[in-house]
């Protein structure tokens, strides 16, 4: 018979700035989701308001809005919060997050404080010049040097530190990002309906400038594409209208769909025969990954980071990557219909899976 652990339960608090419906979001709430509840007491706290996509907190996590404005706004709410729970573990994700959870390391010595840094530092210095740009640049060599652990999931990322930045901590790991297969799976239908003389391209993502999409349809628009065809974009955002208008200028309105946000993009994902991953940079890329649990092989340009562990990992044509847009277009070109009925078995490489991951996480909190 088995003795129960008489250690106490170790309370950890997860924060975010805001819960938008992003990758980043994702990850760290599927981490919060899934831990060993009988080792650890979980605690999420927003910066924000509830946001929109609450419901992906269970329910059974004790909650916390304090509902400011911007991070540089939430200092002494969010350091009140910290001493009214006490945690042993403080962890977040997103680089104006993580320098507000290191400020606070120096007030709480009995804590263990762990950054997620997810997006590739020399990327976000190059999107945020001038004085914000600056600021990232300190955040990155004089705060992430505080935490005691930072996570990241990519090699890509830390190796970017190093080579770009010229920044090196030893406290520095790879965590790959979980797939919750299971919850992804439940989601399909048993069957599809689909037109098997069309290639079925799908995106997924927020429509803003790191994503490509006005470059990958400016690229569609330029190019003798054979056959029949449609790309299905999936997501919301600032660059909406101007994709619109790139749609339009180049006729491609019966080819390219804005089917904006869905909670639940999979049934789509599984229905496509391509996954086009156009961004100018990512870390890891989340919806990548969720595609290929879900069947659907991915089409990458080699700037979105992390996709290069993941080509790693798989064979075949699981991954494909590319170093132009025009050799981009021209590996869609080449794309089969497939005119998938069923749901296709997951291409996922073990390492993403969600109980090898959170294992994974559970020594980091331990450690």
């Amino acid at each position: 018979m088995s003795m129960m652990s008489t250690e106490p339960k170790k309370k950890i608090l997860f924060m975010l700035p805001l819960l938008n419906a992003g990758g980043a979001e994702r990850v760290l709430i599927t981490l919060m989701s899934n831990i060993d509840r009988d080792k650890y007491d979980p605690v999420f706290v927003v910066l924000g308001d509830e946001g929109r996509v609450r419901d992906w907190v269970p329910d059974d996590i004790p909650f916390y809005a304090l509902n400011k404005k911007s991070v540089s706004r939430s200092l002494y709410a969010f350091f009140k919060i910290l001493r009214q729970i006490k945690p042993d573990i403080a962890i977040t994700t997103m680089v104006h997050a993580n320098a507000l959870l290191a400020l606070m390391k120096p007030f709480f010595p009995r804590t263990k404080f762990i950054i997620r840094e997810s997006s590739t530092p020399s990327a976000l210095m190059n999107e945020y010049y001038g004085r914000k740009g600056k600021l990232n640049l300190y955040v990155y060599r004089y705060l992430y040097r505080l935490p005691h652990l930072i996570i990241s999931p990519a090699q890509s990322i830390i190796d970017d530190f190093k080579d770009k930045l010229c920044i090196t901590m030893k406290n520095h790991q790879i965590l790959y990002n979980p797939v919750d297969e299971e919850k992804i799976k439940k989601t399909l239908p048993q069957a599809f309906d689909n037109d098997k003389g069309v290639v079925r391209f799908v995106a997924v993502g927020r429509l803003n400038f790191e994503k490509g999409f006005d470059r990958l349809i400016a690229a569609l628009g330029r190019a003798d594409f054979p056959g029949k065809w449609q790309l299905d974009i999936l997501g919301d955002g600032p660059e909406r209208d101007n994709i619109l208008s790139l749609i339009k200028k180049y006729n491609l309105e019966n080819n390219v769909f804005l089917k904006g946000y869905q909670d639940a993009p999979w049934v789509t994902m599984a229905q496509g025969d391509l996954y086009l991953l156009s961004s100018r940079w990512e870390g890891m890329p989340n919806v990548a990954l969720e595609s290929l649990a879900c069947g659907t092989p991915v089409l990458s340009m080699r700037e979105a980071g992390g996709i290069v562990d993941v080509n790693a990992m798989t064979s075949n044509d699981t991954v494909q990557i590319v170093d132009t847009i025009e050799d981009f277009v021209m590996a869609m070109a080449q794309t089969k219909p497939k005119g998938k009925t069923v749901p296709e078995k997951s291409l996922l490489p073990k390492e993403f899976e969600l109980a090898h991951i959170i294992n994974n996480f559970e020594v980091m909190l331990d450690d």
